[in-house]
């Protein structure tokens, strides 16, 4: 057990924490950086290799990474072109080179937190469950759960809100058209999957929740689908589709019916994964290295997430392991599956060279569980649609405290999947994928809890906004922005002496701007 004093104590070795982290260190600051799991990068060296990014957005160190790839081989450029689809070596490269270059920081794994005490308003340190215990003026909740924001008594909404509580609205492709959110509520509409509902021992498909109930989806505090996002292989040394630990296969018949009834089992991957190959300077192909999007596990490896122990998520991932690998193996080798299928799977295989070391299940199996969306902070400012649709005066998407500019699509994944009453097939619902958003500022008061619940933390992760709006500006390089931005407020805090909250806006402005960074568009 050991007292450890610093200048600030970033909670989330995430690539948007480290980038803060990095950041407060670039200004004088002694920064430790807290991570519950064994991984540090969190998803954009998990296996996060297709970049989302909005376009114009990125500046600073979060620019700097994505350059850095690019500088790195295979790519080598020289002229700073970002590099935003790529490995996960490539990501842990840049990341040492970019993020984990200076002493002042120093990352601690397995960091779980006890308590977090408070005199007032004001955090007096994080105290973990062995005992260790971080002292620091200031405080940075950089992880995908808020768990540091929680454990101080940070307000926090945790579910896709209720239908009532923000009144939202959902912009569909003409702006005439509009909706209220509510459960359930499928711009995409709902995808049925046709095959049996229950295995082979008579159980129900593991991935089940029950149907959505009107007006009730903050009460049942559903979350979007988890799952993760794979490297894959198509070179001579891949690895096979590894059959997990106590694999059962009457757990997996159920795969078979899926791709026997051409029903979720999508063309090649019984996880609908989309490959994308990746490590291709211009000019070249053929390089075999694969990025993917895909393999989402609605149900209950979500809802309990972010409110379970650390060792409770442990297991929740391990058990998403089991089905997650279980169902690759079954349909790559169980003569139930046709040879067809069996032959365009075992094409591919996972990657030799990555997740070696760090891996959830087996080597080549990427290292982070993909944690689409947690809490989000009820804060100084909570930012809704009304923030961001353009009524044609600018005022809704422009803030005059921006600390950056967000803009991707409002992207939900599925909330629910349940049995049909034929016993044959099974529906998802709950996505929204639509596209009526500007790029928008992200106030600084979106980032702030109020100040009589803890006065020397930022939040810029789990921020303050609705759950509609963070499935817009939950990207990596948005956070990462966003990260920096609070890294230069504690620096400036720290180095004068006062308050986050007492950091006058116009000061922190200057900064950034000085720094490049990007704040309107």
């Amino acid at each position: 057990m050991a007292t450890i004093t610093k200048d600030v104590v970033v909670y989330g070795a995430t690539f948007p924490g480290l980038v803060a982290a990095r950041k407060a260190a670039a200004m004088g600051c002694s920064v430790a950086v807290l991570e519950w799991t064994g991984h540090v990068g969190g998803m954009t060296t998990g296996g996060l290799g297709k970049g989302d990014v909005v376009t114009g957005t990125r500046w600073g160190l979060t620019r700097k990474f994505f350059q850095t790839i690019g500088a790195n081989a295979p790519y080598s450029y020289t002229d700073g072109t970002e590099v935003v689809n790529f490995s996960s070596t490539e990501a842990v490269a840049a990341m040492e080179q970019v993020l984990l270059d200076s002493s002042s920081v120093t990352v601690v794994t397995g960091a779980w937190l006890r308590a977090v005490p408070k005199t007032g308003a004001q955090i007096q340190a994080a105290e973990l469950q062995n005992g260790d215990v971080y002292v620091a003026k200031v405080f940075i909740d950089a992880s995908y759960e808020g768990d540091l924001a929680a454990m101080a008594g940070v307000t926090m909404s945790y579910g896709r809100d209720s239908w009532d509580k923000y009144r939202e609205r959902i912009q569909r492709d003409q702006a005439s058209q509009e909706d209220w959110s509510k459960p359930g509520f499928n711009l995409e509409g709902a995808d049925r999957d046709a095959f049996k509902s229950v295995d082979g021992a008579g159980n129900l498909y593991p991935q089940h929740t029950w149907p959505p109930y009107e007006r009730e989806m903050a009460p049942s505090a559903r979350s979007q689908a988890y799952g993760w996002r794979f490297s894959l292989s198509k070179r001579a040394d891949r690895l096979p589709w590894p059959k997990p630990p106590g694999y059962r296969r009457e757990d997996f018949i159920f795969v078979a019916d899926m791709v026997n009834n051409n029903g979720g089992a999508g063309s090649v991957f019984p996880l609908r994964l989309s490959a994308f190959e990746v490590s291709n300077p211009p000019g070249q192909s053929g390089s075999n290295k694969y990025t993917t999007n895909g393999g989402d596990l609605p149900g209950f490896y979500t809802n309990p997430w972010t409110r379970a122990s650390y060792s409770e998520r442990i297991a929740i991932q391990n058990r998403a392991f089991y089905l997650a690998a279980g169902m690759h193996y079954f349909a790559a080798n169980d003569a139930a599956v046709p040879a067809t299928y069996r032959t365009n799977l075992n094409a591919w295989g996972l990657p030799a060279d990555e997740f070696q070391t760090d891996y959830i299940g087996a080597p080549g199996w990427p290292s982070a569980f993909y944690v689409r969306q947690a809490r989000t902070m009820v804060g100084q400012h909570v930012m809704t649609t009304d923030d961001v649709f353009d009524d044609g005066s600018g005022a809704n998407w422009y803030k005059a405290d921006s600390i950056g500019v967000g803009g991707y699509f409002v992207d939900a994944h599925p909330y629910y999947r349940w049995p049909l009453p034929d016993g044959q097939s099974t529906m998802e619902e709950g996505k929204l994928g639509y596209t009526g958003l500007k790029r928008y500022s992200v106030p600084l008061r979106s980032i702030l809890p109020h100040r009589g619940q803890a006065s020397n933390l930022l939040v810029p992760v789990c921020a303050s906004t609705s759950t509609l709006i963070m499935n817009s500006l939950r990207m990596e390089p948005t956070w990462g922005v966003l990260c920096e931005s609070a890294g230069t407020l504690a620096g400036l805090a720290v180095g004068a002496g006062i308050g986050i909250n007492d950091v006058p806006y116009d000061v922190l402005k200057a900064r950034l701007v000085a720094d490049g960074a990007v704040l309107s568009i």
